[in-house]
């Protein structure tokens, strides 16, 4: 292929000839050039936009797309605009990530996310910023074993801006959160969630309080923390070191 799409209309119903990971019935604005085999397939300057409203703005290769199951599939992406929600993008490949994200996505409502994505079959590498109906995201984080989404492992850096952390973990007395920590551990349900994580805290909404000034380190298995935690706030100077239960 070397083929310029100039504002093209799609159905995803004659794509699902060639891959049909894709879901049905969508309709897409398209805009990009597209060059390759189909098992190594480049897009630049891709202009996404579908019947609901999804954006997906950057570069793209994919690799193994249209692949038999020996044929490993790959995806790397930088973006300079994704924006949707977890229902519009479960629908749009419901198979590929209908059952990869994880459902505790579906609380950051509509999003928008700068940055860049390396994906295969098993594992994810991003660097991003993300805005969200819940707060900011800033990430730089590899994961593995995503074919069972909810027990995936996890490791790198996370940032957290005006983050509502008790909405989106389900934690009732916890609000809004901001912080930059290190984390490695796996799981993303109560059921699972068990990550070492060390870093700051500038913000912590905790029943209706804002603390600040916190340094914390430790395993996180939820609901219970273990490790250490040193406040530095106007109303409270405390070094604690032991179990807390959040539920």
């Amino acid at each position: 292929f070397d083929v310029n799409f100039e504002e093209a209309t799609i159905s995803s119903n004659d794509i699902r000839y060639f891959y049909d990971e894709l879901g049905k019935n969508k309709v897409f604005d398209i805009k990009a050039h597209v060059t390759g085999p189909l098992n190594n397939l480049v897009l630049d300057n891709l202009k996404l936009i579908d019947d609901k409203g999804s954006q997906i703005v950057g570069n793209v290769n994919f690799k193994n797309l249209f692949g038999d199951d020996k044929q490993r599939f790959y995806m790397k992406g930088n973006f300079y605009r994704v924006s949707s929600d977890y229902d519009k993008l479960s629908e749009l490949l419901p198979n590929v990530l209908g059952k990869n994200l994880p459902e505790i996505l579906r609380k950051l409502g509509n999003f928008f996310v700068v940055g860049s994505a390396e994906i295969t079959a098993t594992n994810i590498k991003t660097d991003f910023f993300m805005k969200s109906e819940i707060g900011n995201i800033k990430s730089n984080l590899e994961m593995s074993q995503i074919d069972n989404i909810d027990n995936a492992f996890y490791t790198g850096n996370v940032e957290l801006d005006k983050f509502d952390i008790g909405r989106f973990l389900s934690i009732k007395d916890i609000g809004i959160v901001s912080l930059e920590i290190a984390i490695d551990g796996k799981g993303f349900t109560e059921k699972y969630l068990d990550t070492y994580l060390k870093g700051s805290v500038s913000r912590l909404t905790y029943n209706k309080y804002n603390y600040s000034d916190i340094l914390i380190e430790g395993q996180f298995k939820s609901p219970i923390f273990k490790g250490k935690i040193n406040v530095n706030d106007h109303n409270l100077f405390m070094d604690f070191e032991g179990l807390v239960d959040l539920s």
